[in-house]
């Protein structure tokens, strides 16, 4: 339904309320959010303490929508993004305790450990720290621990797409008639079938009150 919504709508600004490749939407609505439009504001926003929400806007693709760097799909200590990352073959991690700190190596992650402690602490988690370069890579490669951002797909022959709404709707409705008029068929062979069977039935009880009657 997410992915429809997109494709259906005739705006030019979304609106996005949740985590991103989190516990909201799917990695097809987000590919075709990004395939269509760009980043314009990001906002952060209170949590629970299992939670990492945030509002996004978004505005549709044109020469004049410029994107803006995305704080929440960056490396939090170097700012390297989502693509140059996964172009390096190093792909971003993100913490699965707090699902906010974003980290392209264990370095990164260990140049930021005061401020991932600190975010950590807003949520009344305290964990202790590695105490080695080896064990925060060991940690880095560890899904219970860090778990790997994927790349949107924005290849736009992966998935056809009618943007038309005229050619969607008309679409539907002929669908919609088609499914209607086999259902009237099948409506009509169960009455034809009904009255065939009728005079048997007829019969049968005209029997059994002849028989009931001697």
């Amino acid at each position: 339904m997410a992915v429809r919504s997109v494709q259906l709508f005739q705006g030019d600004v979304i609106l996005h309320v949740g985590e991103w490749q989190g516990d909201t939407g799917d990695s097809r609505f987000e590919s075709e959010l990004q395939r269509r439009f760009v980043l314009e504001q990001e906002v952060p926003l209170p949590n629970w303490g299992n939670s990492a929400y945030g509002l996004t806007v978004w505005r549709r693709k044109s020469k004049d929508a410029e994107p803006v760097a995305w704080r929440a799909m960056s490396c939090f200590n170097c700012d390297k993004t989502l693509a140059d990352a996964a172009a390096e073959d190093e792909p971003l991690r993100r913490c699965v305790v707090c699902k906010t700190n974003v980290y392209c190596s264990p370095s990164c992650a260990q140049q930021d450990a005061v401020a991932h402690a600190a975010e950590h602490a807003n949520r009344l988690v305290f964990l202790e720290d590695p105490t080695s370069d080896i064990a925060y890579d060991r940690i880095f490669e560890n899904e219970a621990y860090y778990r790997e951002l994927q790349e949107p797909d924005l290849d736009d022959t992966v998935v056809a797409v009618r943007s038309n709404w005229n050619a969607l709707v008309k679409a539907d409705s002929a669908a919609q008639d088609s499914n209607d008029e086999s259902q009237s068929d099948d409506d009509d062979g169960g009455d034809d079938s009904d009255a065939e069977s009728e005079p048997s039935k007829t019969t049968q009880k005209s029997g059994f009150a002849f028989n009931f009657g001697a």
